[in-house]
């Protein structure tokens, strides 16, 4: 899950950008030998979740905060990943944002 939290002044082409490029950048940073990236994303791969409910005086235009599975690789290397993210946002021409990036513990039951 990658949510994007926004002022409402945000330029809707960087938002557009974002909506467009996360998917991609978020899979790229976050392959690993458990759930390997083949490089073509299909609906459910990454689901997004933007809201423009940062008021005017937040000091980041666009902090995003994204949760997946926790895996042995990722947590070796957590903060490369989400540097990977934070660069990769840079060259788009993002500024005045944050990444944050979390491996919860989970469980699964389904019958």
């Amino acid at each position: 899950m990658v949510t994007d939290s926004y002022k409402a002044s945000a330029p809707a082409t960087q938002l557009d950008t974002l909506r467009t490029e996360l998917p991609e950048i978020v899979s790229r940073a976050l392959e690993c030998d458990e759930e390997p990236y083949d490089g073509r994303l299909k609906p459910g791969d990454v689901n997004l979740k933007f809201a423009p409910v940062l008021p005017a005086g937040e000091a980041l235009d666009y902090p995003i905060e994204v949760t997946t599975s926790w895996t042995k690789s990722r947590g070796d290397n957590l903060q490369a990943r989400s540097d990977r993210i934070e660069a990769a946002l840079g060259e788009l021409g993002l500024t005045n944002f944050g990444v944050w990036l979390e491996l919860p513990p989970e469980g699964w039951s389904q019958r």
